[in-house]
């Protein structure tokens, strides 16, 4: 697994991702082509490095990697280049080497598609230097086996590439791209965005025409200038906000140009020179086929170019971070060459968000609404209006709570201890200073009497039988389930181990290495003679243990980190110091997205919100939640309220509750809404799924814990009204006493009309 120089990891997503191409590829794969779509800033060449590196730690040494990269923007150097960074351990070649001394397993040849596939280059042709059919050739005696990795893969699709890869008679052949092309007998894998989203690496939404107002059919003179005077202003914004933070990044608007515009570029150069942007000052740099100026470094944070004209060559290989907002000039692009120009303004210039509206987004203008119809298709794409609040809402100041920079989250001991309160606890162990191994075989039983599995044996269920309707396989028949078991064996399900290990860590938030030591603690004979070791397994049964369990090892994991923090723990190291209290007001203006496809709800305004202008079709099944619409419309209708206001659900601007979960996590929540009545009362309202058929549809695993900390810190704040609403079909309930899952039949749940 790849480690990184300054101590870091890889995110969950990139480790599932690698997990799932070792678990389909290989010698004995039943499937020749893996297809992996990536969103752009994902990390796929992370992604890609740390599959190699796993594979051949794991799983067939004799396998030689083949990575063919495009060549625009130097891809495969840049490849190369971070492999020999990050994997300094293994062996890395060019196309050069491998025609010198072939291809050996356990390396990895990185190959620009260009030297070999256009007619008469070195590679191909022959002479007395061997070829690369050759090379192939002698690998293949050699009993070498070919995987071979596609970068780009949209890029070359083509009769030539086809065939020039079948010569490898590869094992598998992994394409990778934000792109995808269909192909229907490939297996496929794809990365979630939501999940790079929140990992940081890439912005969390991108605003299109931000701060464009209707002109009354007013035509522009000149819409180019019109946009690039609103990229100018939101650029200088973000600015300011990096400064306040103290980070030396200097924001980049990208200004793209059709193919045939020469013209129009001179006329936006002029403009930019109008207002002292010009190539001389370097503030403005071009990317042309044609024309390069002032693009030497222009990827780093620092650079002095703010505004960078270009075309096509920046569409795929190109990674400038600092890179914000988008002026699009261009028409007639493909879907999918429009995914790769969007994803240049989507990757975060320090890899994490900033809890800021401004910094942990990106923007885009433009008025080609062919273009923009294709952008919104995205999910994570919006259109936007800025409103401004009311002078009542001026009036309101309230307490949010921060997290206090000095104090940390609890740390491997804190945590194992917590972890090892929760297993006595709940099945009756003994855990005392060096226990002898008869009591660990004790408390071995006592969890295998509660279905825990132990041994050195791997079970793995598999459907059989016949099946008449297709329906019928998705039956939980144990009749028609089978078992098979097998001897475990340390080094081949070693990635099964380390796969659990990290699905572990993507619940309790700290390092696969640092759950590892905690789960060897609490289970591995190696640590016997500790207080907090519970079972004292053999190696081999540590392992068979965590893969046999790996469903009820979860289902621990998640119950502590609902649950109250252990009494010895919270006793000792608890305080409400872990919190600093700061002022809240609501903020002056808000840009919210809006639903542009509902064109039914267009100039329909919420009377009753904080904010002038705020429209209907900013609450709809784009925007908001079931729950959140519902409440909404149910103050707007409420004679008693005098106005209601949607809180943000990040960032230092919006108001603000702290808790520790089970593991003494330190975390924020934010109320979605805050209401004020016309009697003078602040409600403080938290919305959750209600129920349907009488089955919950809450899907936060918190909600209790957040319920306590909100009903805490009113306890602090016993000017506030609060409560969490729920609902039953159109009917809403509040309760503010004891948390319960169930509504109907609970006196705990009471109808919101009693509140407010």
């Amino acid at each position: 697994m790849i480690r990184f120089p300054n101590g870091g990891e890889l995110f969950d997503f990139q480790n599932d991702a690698s997990f799932w191409l070792l678990n389909n590829s290989g010698p004995g794969s039943d499937t020749q082509t893996l297809i992996v779509k990536a969103p752009t800033g994902s990390g796929k060449t992370i992604i890609l490095l740390n599959y190699i590196d796993e594979y051949l730690d794991y799983t067939y040494d004799k396998t030689s990697f083949v990575w063919l990269s495009i060549g625009a923007g130097e891809l495969e150097e840049q490849s190369k280049e971070k492999m020999d960074r990050l994997l300094p351990h293994r062996y890395s070649k060019t196309l050069s080497d491998a025609l010198r001394t072939g291809f050996e397993g356990g390396d990895v040849t990185f190959i620009n598609w260009e030297s070999v596939t256009k007619a008469g280059n070195r590679a191909t042709r022959l002479g007395e230097m061997k070829n690369i059919k050759d090379r192939i050739a002698e690998a293949h005696r050699n009993g070498i086996d070919f995987i071979l990795i596609v970068d780009e893969e949209h890029r070359n699709n083509t009769y030539r590439a086809h065939g020039f890869m079948d010569n490898f008679s590869a094992s598998n052949i992994i394409r990778v791209s934000a792109t995808t092309i269909q192909n229907d007998s490939a297996k496929k894998y794809e990365i979630p965005e939501s999940e790079v989203i929140t990992s940081g690496l890439i912005t969390s939404a991108m605003y299109v025409n931000e701060g464009v107002e209707d002109e009354n059919g007013t035509e522009l003179t000149n819409e180019y200038e019109y946009l690039i005077d609103l990229a100018i202003n939101k650029r200088e914004e973000i600015q300011e906000e990096y400064t306040k933070l103290n980070k030396n990044i200097r924001p980049l608007v990208i200004i793209q140009f059709p193919d045939s515009s020469n013209e129009q570029i001179e006329l936006v150069e002029k403009f930019l020179e109008r207002r002292d942007f010009t190539y001389d000052n370097k503030f403005v740099a071009k990317w042309l086929s044609e024309e390069k100026t002032n693009i030497e470094g222009i990827e780093k944070n620092d650079a002095t170019p703010l505004f960078l004209l270009w075309k096509q060559a920046l569409s795929t290989g190109w990674d400038c971070p600092r890179a914000k907002i988008l002026v699009k000039l261009r028409e007639n692009m493909s879907d999918s060459f429009e995914t790769q120009t969007i994803g240049r303004i989507r990757r975060m210039p320090e890899a994490k968000h900033y809890e800021n509206e401004l910094l942990d987004n990106c923007f885009m203008y433009t008025f080609d609404e062919e273009w923009k119809e294709a952008a919104l298709k995205d999910p994570n794409t919006y259109e936007t209006k800025e409103v401004f609040i009311k002078p009542e809402g001026k009036e309101l100041i309230l307490t949010r709570e921060v997290r206090d920079s000095s104090s940390d989250n609890f740390g491997e001991r804190e945590v194992r201890e917590i972890l090892s309160n929760y297993f006595v606890q709940k099945y009756k162990l003994e855990a005392e200073t060096r226990l002898s191994l008869e009591v660990k075989e004790a408390n071995k039983k006592k969890m295998e009497a509660d279905s825990w599995v132990f041994g050195t044996k791997i079970d793995r269920v598999y459907t059989k039988g016949k099946f008449v309707k297709v329906s019928d396989l998705l039956s939980h028949d144990l009749t028609k389930q089978g078992v098979i078991s097998r001897e475990v064996d340390t080094h081949i399900n070693g990635r099964d181990k380390m796969h659990i290990i990290n699905e572990l860590h993507g619940i309790i938030s700290m390092s696969d290495s640092v759950v590892q030591s905690i789960i060897k603690t609490l289970f591995h004979k190696t640590q016997y003679r500790r207080a907090d070791n519970l079972l004292a397994l053999e190696n081999r049964e540590w392992y068979a243990f965590i893969i046999n369990n790996r469903d009820r090892l979860k289902e621990s994991f998640r119950e502590v980190k609902s649950s109250e923090l252990s009494k010895n723990v919270q006793g000792e190291l608890f305080s409400l110091s872990t919190y600093k209290e700061r002022e809240f007001r609501v903020p002056n203006s808000e840009v919210y997205k809006f639903d542009s496809s509902r064109k039914d709800l267009e100039g329909q305004i919420f009377n009753l919100n904080v904010y002038k202008e705020y429209q209907k079709n900013m609450v709809t099944d784009k925007t908001r939640s079931k729950i959140e619409q519902k409440f909404e419309y149910y103050c707007e209708r409420n004679e008693a309220v005098e106005w209601f206001y949607k809180n943000g659900d990040k960032g230092d601007k919006y108001f603000s509750i702290g808790y520790q979960d089970g593991f003494g996590q330190v975390r924020l929540f934010y109320p979605d809404y805050i209401v004020q009545m016309k009697n003078g009362k602040t409600w403080v309202i938290e919305t959750k799924g209600g129920e349907a058929s009488g089955q919950s549809q809450n899907i936060d695993e918190m909600a209790a814990t957040k319920f306590k900390a909100f009903k805490e810190y009113v306890g602090r704040h016993p000017e506030l009204e609060w409560g969490f609403v729920r609902n039953i079909g159109e009917e809403l309930f509040l309760n503010n006493t004891e948390w319960e899952e169930a509504i109907a039949g609970s006196d705990k749940w009471i109808s919101i009309i009693k509140f407010l």
